[in-house]
């Protein structure tokens, strides 16, 4: 069990992957910040919008994309068949950027659970692909956006896919959006898709 409490102030959070509430099989990891204007940052890894790619490699977007694991991601070992942890970020309030690659933002993977949960706020959201909301492989994906504010979903970089309550292989994916004038930007299977 990993827990990281932050109860105020303009906080920001920068790492490469596998953090800002992840959780790996057998485990529970948690980030939660009570109050501020908030960055979290996990390098995203396109080099057309200043990222460097190849640090995890995403099998989605080998060139162009890392595999991010974090801000709310529950991740399993599929080829041992061992179920993923439960990862959850929650911001409780203030107007946020939250900022990645492949897999985050209230995200699982083969039997994980992942949730993003936001409180009120005008937040800012941008990743590729199995996020906001989307899950792969018997996984669950949550992502919450409670109270005021006018967010903004994928509008500075291009996304690809499978999100913002969309669920890949037997997963369920939830997006759950209280009030605001919103703006969503999506690839394909997004806004509330399936498949197998």
């Amino acid at each position: 069990i990993g827990v990281l409490r932050d109860s105020s102030g303009a906080d920001s959070y920068s790492s490469i992957g596998y953090s800002q509430g992840f959780a790996w099989v057998g485990g529970a990891g948690m980030l939660h910040d009570a109050a501020g204007n908030d960055s979290y940052d996990c390098a995203h890894g396109h080099p057309d919008y200043g990222g460097t790619p190849g640090i995890y490699v995403s099998a989605q977007m080998p060139t162009t994309a890392n595999s991010s694991f974090c801000q709310g991601a529950g991740f399993g070992s599929r080829n041992d068949s061992l179920s993923g942890g439960i990862g959850v970020l929650r911001d409780s309030s203030g107007d946020d950027t939250y900022s990645a690659g492949v897999f985050a933002q209230g995200t699982g993977y083969w039997q994980g659970t992942g949730v993003l949960s936001d409180g009120g706020g005008s937040d800012v959201y941008d990743a590729f692909w199995y996020v906001q909301g989307g899950a792969a492989h018997y996984a669950l994906g949550i992502f919450l956006d409670d109270g005021e504010g006018d967010d903004r979903l994928n509008q500075q970089r291009p996304p690809v896919g499978v999100m913002q309550g969309s669920g890949h292989d037997f997963s369920t994916g939830v997006l759950i959006n209280e009030a605001g004038n919103d703006m969503y930007s999506f690839g394909s299977l997004g806004m509330g898709a399936s498949n197998c």
